[in-house]
């Protein structure tokens, strides 16, 4: 038995000479001819120069007739380059800088037949490399000009298939730009467009596209056949947990310029949508409650000063710092932004109740003046009356007219007369504001307390009226995009 072990291994392992079995021996085969090497090694492996594009190699290597790529006539393939973009983790969505970063599984896909090996004594797990290998092999150089900063490129794997088929995954960090509209706020949804190209190479050299159903199932490690471009995973996990993804969608649509070439391009669309429940418990809730202690503040009596004018500076105060709160999460921007609209609204109506005690308050003063007034002037008039009288007719008739113009009543001449002596009297000791709230029988305009009652009544109708117009400005749900497909489900890691 021991035999016939040794004897199928003897075998096995002389079937296997001179073929890789390992991945490292795949890696010594790709450089093997860093040095030189003879007429009977293949042309396309003789030198892989990781600066040179593979189909551009493979075309050279084989030797194609006529002029090369850089003159007139037959010019190299077109390398074509597949990408899949997963999000995996919404990082941060930054409103101030107008931010968004997120952790993405990115798969790039590409031929490079330079790297064909036989795989007939190498296991499939082997056909994996790490990332350091990338340092040594070309690859597409993708970016963005919708980059913040750099990518971060945390995590790099490879497997590279014995056709020269190359599939490189890469945990990668990358914060993008992303103009905002905040009108909606906090019901808002920010829809950034972002655009991976080469950085290196024109739409005549290389061609990015995504995955479709033409590549075989088996070249799409962990899709169990699938086809998946470009994915939000269904519960992104970690992260700035006040947003959620809406949407992530891709699609090709053409080159883009360049200075003064084109490149080809895969665009992307990213929809977050903010969690409003935040700004509803700490900001919008707590206003209302502030806007009930406001209206509360017209049942208080006028004599309680302190504390009617407590109550509306506290209040004022507080919704300032919400106004500041909301103002920190945004960029220094003008125009409609719904909450900050929503609390600024507030905080003047809260305002209207420090106003209007403010006026009842002077109003209270000057009723009393007048009536300090309008005894003073009924006592100087009964007193004139009383020395100045040739007969007890006349200081009967100036008498009782003062006295019914000092009681808001009369009637005839008499009263008249009285009424007009007694306010020329009163306005001797009063102002211009009290003789414009004085009437001509000497009596307050307006009185203090009808400011509060009518506040009573008024305050929470101009309020409701307010509340319903900000309700109608919440969004309804934004209209897809027909261009783009749907989302698709996310592959396993």
């Amino acid at each position: 038995m021991l035999s016939i072990l040794l004897t199928v291994a003897s075998s096995q392992l002389l079937n296997c000479t001179g073929k890789p079995m390992t991945a490292g021996d795949v890696r010594r085969l790709w450089h093997s001819c860093d040095d030189g090497c003879d007429a009977s090694v293949s042309q396309s492996i003789r030198r892989y120069d990781k600066r040179a594009r593979p189909e551009l190699a493979h075309w050279v290597a084989a030797g194609p007739v006529g002029p090369g790529p850089t003159s007139s006539g037959p010019a190299a393939p077109i390398d074509k380059v597949f990408v899949s973009m997963q999000l995996n983790t919404l990082t941060e969505v930054n409103t101030k800088k107008q931010t968004i970063t997120g952790e993405f599984f990115v798969r790039t896909m590409w031929y490079d037949r330079r790297l064909e090996y036989d795989d007939s004594c190498l296991s499939q797990v082997d056909s994996s490399f790490d990332g350091t290998d990338l340092t040594e092999l070309w690859t597409p150089e993708i970016v963005s000009s919708a980059w913040a900063k750099p990518a971060l490129v945390e995590q790099s794997t490879m497997w590279v298939e014995p056709d020269g088929w190359m599939w490189l995954l890469q945990k990668v960090h990358m914060e993008f730009k992303c103009p905002m509209d905040f009108r909606q706020m906090p019901f808002d949804t920010q829809t950034c467009h972002f655009t991976l190209s080469s950085i290196r190479y024109n739409d005549a050299q290389l061609e990015l596209a995504l995955p479709n159903a033409t590549l075989p199932s088996y070249r799409f490690y962990g899709m169990d056949g699938g086809v998946n471009y470009v994915c939000a995973a269904s519960h992104v996990v970690g992260g700035d947990v006040s947003w959620k993804v809406s949407d992530f969608r891709g699609y090709t649509e053409g080159s883009h310029s360049q200075t003064i070439d084109t490149y080809s391009s895969i665009h992307y669309q990213l929809s977050v949508t903010r969690d409003p429940d935040f700004f509803a418990q700490t900001a919008v809730v707590p206003m209302l409650i502030i806007m009930v202690v406001c209206w509360a503040s017209f049942f208080v009596s006028r004599a309680a000063v302190p504390a009617r004018v407590a109550i509306g500076i506290i209040a004022f105060l507080a919704l300032s710092g919400v106004v500041n709160s909301v103002n920190a999460k945004l960029p220094q921007i003008g125009g409609f932004v719904w909450l900050r609209e929503f609390a600024t609204i507030t905080q003047y109506c809260s305002a209207i109740c420090i106003i209007e005690f403010s006026i009842a308050h002077f109003v209270g003063r000057v009723e009393g003046r007048i009536d300090k007034a309008r005894d003073a002037a009924r006592k100087q008039l009964e007193k004139q009356a009383a020395d100045s009288a040739t007969s007890t007719q006349e200081v009967t008739v100036v008498t009782d007219g003062g006295k019914a113009a000092a009681e808001g009543g009369g009637k005839g001449a008499a009263d008249a007369d009285g009424a007009t002596a007694l306010r020329e009297a009163m306005s001797k000791s009063l102002g211009p504001i009290a003789r414009c709230l004085t009437t001509r029988t000497g009596q307050p305009l307006v009185r203090d307390q009808h400011f509060d009652i009518f506040s009573r009544f008024a305050f929470p109708v101009v309020y409701g009226i307010i509340l319903a117009y900000f309700y109608s400005k919440v969004p309804v749900q934004p209209q897809e995009d027909p261009r783009i497909s749907t989302t698709s489900v996310c592959p396993p890691r």
